[in-house]
């Protein structure tokens, strides 16, 4: 299975993006903390509707889903 290995700098971000179908994945912090957002749907031609914000510190772990627009 591809593994990746990304690094964010502090008060740095990834844009909104699409995955391609069928993509999951497990997040886990190794060092200070991730702020992910969670949108209800994703229309890559206008603004996200409103999502939901959640904190995630050192050592916690967040799957990431198809379909779950995060």
């Amino acid at each position: 299975y591809p593994c990746m290995i990304e690094l964010w700098p502090p008060g740095h971000q990834s844009s909104i993006c699409a995955h391609p179908h069928g993509t999951s994945g497990l997040i886990r912090v190794l060092h200070g903390t991730l702020a992910m957002k969670f949108f209800p749907s994703v229309a890559l031609s206008s603004q996200p509707t409103q999502g939901f914000l959640q904190l995630f510190k050192v050592n916690q772990m967040v799957w990431m889903m198809p379909d779950l627009n995060q």
